[in-house]
């Protein structure tokens, strides 16, 4: 006769089987979400040296400095020209002379640093056109953190539209007083272009972007797509009206666990960073210089950064910290370029500059 009793044993057994089977979907269903959020974190955590932040946009990459978004780079193709008929030449044409010489454009210097957070500042601006004791200004237009100091055409949303209509009203203002104009550029320590380009960015060994020791990415110099977003930007700084560029971090990283990282080559590294330096400087008519990393010291050729003085003097000028201006040295090292303004010592000790800012942002050739 069949059991019909509450409590047979086939009840408890299918009571049993529903409350395991509940008690498995709960357990993967726990497992699915911690999977998704392991995965949501890898993709959006950011590592900054001020702590880890959650970035809701990880292409656009939030400005840790100020905390504006920097959309991501976009070059716009220029359209290729028509070709014109040639016309025929009866006789030979000298070529017209250029408007200045490189000589004339390495004149000696000697610059002060634009306090950029005083930019709106009258007063201040005329005391730097009426400084008698310097021939240029230079300012700060890309730190690391990758932000512009303007608003690009090729970087768009880079600055107030305030702050570059007040630049470019100075930059015209400077150079009423007669004073070159000389744009600073962080070349390759990014904290911004890596994100939205990873094509130019320096990858560890799994693919990811690397980070040095204080949690900031490089651009690649050995990759193509550097060479194209650097001159993009620097043919606008040019369009600008600035007369020169300085450019700092311009090296391999040498921070951080540097053994994580995926290198194409990575061995001619005075080769490849030579090779990207003739390309940025011939694809504009001002001359670009380079600040030398001060941990290198005496040499004039380091196999670790990729630096090397020969190339940046050529046509251009290298910054040394003032600590590391020996004649003598760079002499010998360079050819006896030092006597013609192509070597910059950073920073003073003239009583009239008593802020941090104003002495070590002082520029002077011998």
């Amino acid at each position: 006769m069949k059991n019909n009793l509450p409590g047979s044993f086939t009840e408890v057994r299918n009571v049993f089987k529903k409350r395991l089977l509940l008690i498995l979907g709960i357990v993967l269903g726990i497992l699915l979400i911690a999977f998704v959020l392991y995965m949501w974190m890898d993709e959006h955590l950011v590592f900054h040296t001020d702590g880890v932040h959650v970035d809701l946009f990880p292409v656009f990459h939030e400005n840790r400095d100020d905390g504006q978004d920097m959309p991501a780079l976009v070059i716009e193709e220029p359209a290729e020209p028509e070709p014109e008929p040639a016309e025929p030449v009866t006789e030979p044409v000298e070529p017209e002379p250029a408007e200045t010489s490189w000589e004339e454009d390495l004149a000696p210097l000697r610059a002060r640093t634009l306090v950029f957070d005083r930019i709106g500042d009258d007063e201040y601006i005329s005391s730097l056109c009426s400084d008698e004791s310097v021939n240029a200004v230079v300012i700060l237009l890309k730190n690391t953190s990758g932000r512009l100091s303007y608003r690009s055409g090729v970087w768009t949303g880079s600055s107030s539209e305030d702050t570059d209509t007040r630049l470019r009203t100075v930059i015209g203002t400077l150079h009423d007083s007669g004073k070159k104009v000389i744009g600073r550029v962080s070349a390759l320590r990014d904290n911004m272009l890596p994100f939205a380009r990873e094509d130019c960015a320096v990858l560890d060994e799994d693919g990811d972007i690397w980070r040095d020791d204080g949690g900031i990415p490089w651009l690649d110099p050995e990759k193509e797509a550097t060479g194209d977003v650097l001159i993009a930007l620097l043919t606008e700084i040019e369009q600008m009206g600035f007369d020169e560029v300085f450019l700092y971090s311009f090296e391999y990283p040498t921070s951080g666990i540097v053994r994580q990282i995926h290198w194409e080559d990575g061995v001619e590294r005075v080769a490849n960073l030579d090779k990207l330096f003739i390309r940025l400087r011939d694809a504009v008519k001002i001359p670009l210089s380079v600040e030398w990393n001060s941990a290198i010291g005496d040499k004039a050729e380091d196999s670790d950064t990729g630096q090397h003085a020969a190339t940046y003097t050529e046509k251009g000028r290298i910054a040394v910290p003032l600590s590391q201006n020996d004649p003598d040295k760079w002499n010998a090292a360079l050819e006896g370029v030092y006597a013609t303004g192509r070597i910059i010592p950073r920073g003073t000790d003239r009583d009239d500059l008593e802020s941090y800012a104003d002495q070590s942002g002082f520029w002077q050739t011998a």
